[in-house]
């Protein structure tokens, strides 16, 4: 008869150390595990998001190599060191969206600015546009007065000079010496008999009043679209710096839209670091069996509980993946010794094979489990939940009860199974 490996039966519980979501205190737990931070190959993390990753693959190739052969407390600190960073990368994310609503609140205010002053410098160069017509329009009936005034000046002097030489030549042919006496004495009495138009002296006089009036009404428009252009210079201007203003925010907006993105990009690279460092430590016989059973290890119960965890062994303190026996039940067993040949003793080492007890742990106890949300094709990375559980793994006890032997393996075991000091060898 030979026993298996059963020390993880009686509960050898070697807890999982959870760290906190402070990066200084993840940090600390990794070097207090003994890993170089450096060795790692991580992104050193930028708060202010100015530039993601350009070369992701390459990166999670490295990150993959370096947390393969961690354990999985090595592997929780890590975790915890980016879930911190991812939760820096969170609070900048709502930073962001708070200052993109904030500088939308404002371009919106300040396109109801823009529009506003747009509209009363339309109004304001439109009533220019009316006054400056009026204006032209006065001017040109203020033309045809003066030249109304010159015309008619013109025709009264031309009048009064043919009604002088008219008087003139009477005064020629009627001057009688002996009666008129002197001759220029004569002439200026004939002359001084001569009587103006009296209509085109009212006329003259009526156009000289218009073109007084229609001088001043000028002055008046004049001054109206001087006093009118000063108020449509002061709308241009406010609306120069408004359309500043605006061009001002919509880069805020774009630029913070920028990081918001980039943070958002860092975020999904940090959390396939973390599904990378996850798979990166199941074996690839254990991930040889998801693929040849056709298991899709994101597959939940009716009630929603995950069918599929992954969760360090008790005894080899490695991750390997279980099929609960349940819907939320409290035992587990691994794909090897449900799928692979001879129970998958040469996958699973004995003491890691069932799961026991599972229950919920404080956050500072147990032992972190995932269960997956999201998987790669190629198994490569993931996305999770996780929590802390304490449980117990082990191996079932096995019994000779025919009397014929049981195999514990293909090669020879050597035990000193009488207690004397002598080895006894069997298969």
């Amino acid at each position: 008869m030979s026993i298996g490996d059963v020390s993880g039966l009686f509960g050898t519980n070697s807890a999982i150390s959870s760290t906190t979501s402070k990066i200084s205190e993840a940090t600390s737990d990794i070097e207090k595990l003994g890993i170089s931070l450096d060795s790692l190959e991580t992104d050193s993390f930028v708060s202010t998001t100015k530039a993601a990753s350009t070369d992701s693959t390459s990166t999670e190739s490295s990150s993959a190599s370096s947390t393969q052969n961690m354990s999985p407390e090595q592997l929780a600190a890590l975790i915890d060191q980016y879930e911190a960073q991812i939760e820096q990368l969170e609070e900048d994310i709502k930073e962001y969206e708070k200052e993109i609503e904030n500088y939308q609140i404002q371009l919106n205010s300040e396109k109801l600015i823009l529009e506003n002053n747009q509209k009363l410098l339309t109004d304001t160069q439109g009533e220019i546009a009316e006054l400056n017509s009026e204006y032209e329009l006065k001017q040109a009936s203020y033309t045809a007065i003066i030249a109304a005034i010159d015309n008619a000046t013109r025709t009264a002097e031309a009048e009064a000079n043919k009604a002088q030489q008219n008087a003139i030549f009477e005064a020629m042919m009627n001057y009688n010496e002996e009666e008129d006496g002197d001759y220029n004495t004569y002439l200026q009495e004939c002359l001084a008999g001569v009587v103006p138009d009296n209509s085109l002296a009212s006329l003259i006089k009526d156009l000289q009043g218009q073109s007084i009036d229609v001088m001043r009404e000028l002055g008046t428009l004049q001054t109206n679209i001087n006093a009118k252009t000063v108020t449509a210079n002061i709308y241009q201007n406010q609306v120069n710096i408004t359309q500043g203003n605006i061009e001002t925010l919509e880069d805020k907006i774009t630029n913070t839209t920028t990081l918001k993105t980039t943070a958002g990009v860092q975020i999904e690279e940090l959390n396939s670091k973390i599904g990378t460092a996850i798979l990166s430590q199941i074996s690839d016989e254990e991930k040889a069996l998801v693929k040849a059973n056709g298991i899709d290890l994101t597959e939940t119960f009716p009630d929603g509980s995950p069918k599929y965890i992954i969760a360090p062994g008790k005894s080899d303190n490695k991750l390997h993946i279980y099929e609960m026996d349940g819907p939320n039940s409290s035992s587990a067993t691994t794909l090897a010794r449900k799928y692979a040949d001879g129970q998958g003793f040469d996958i699973v080492p004995s003491g890691n094979g069932y799961m026991s007890g599972l229950s919920c742990a404080d956050a500072c106890s147990g032992s972190t489990v995932y269960n997956l949300t999201c998987i790669s094709d190629d198994m490569t990375t993931c996305k999770f939940d996780s929590r802390n559980m304490d449980y117990c793994t082990s191996s079932p006890l096995s019994f000779d009860l025919n009397g014929d032997g049981v195999k514990t393996s293909d090669e020879l075991v050597q035990f000193d199974i009488d207690g004397d000091g002598i080895v006894d060898t069997i298969n």
